[in-house]
């Protein structure tokens, strides 16, 4: 995500709570190559589209997992205290 670039990540975990399908990632089910295949085909066939995708993804990731974004969090934490 932090080269802005469209990428394809299963739905597992919490992943699907963190990143929205086709806004921030694209998301495939896990375990299935079809559900894989459909989402490389998308970008493929729209990759303007995928583009912006990509970085909507990689702004996402700045804002919420970057050092200056977690420092940020973990400083209004410990101030809170």
């Amino acid at each position: 995500m932090s080269f802005g670039i469209p990428i394809i990540a299963t739905a597992v975990s919490d992943i699907p709570q963190l990143l929205t399908d086709n806004d921030t990632v694209y998301l495939a089910e896990p375990g299935n190559s079809a559900s894989i295949a459909a989402k490389m085909t998308i970008i493929i066939e729209n990759y303007t589209k995928a583009l912006t995708v990509g970085k909507r993804g990689q702004a996402y990731g700045e804002n919420n997992f970057s050092i200056a974004s977690i420092g940020a969090k973990l400083d209004a934490f410990l101030n809170a205290i």
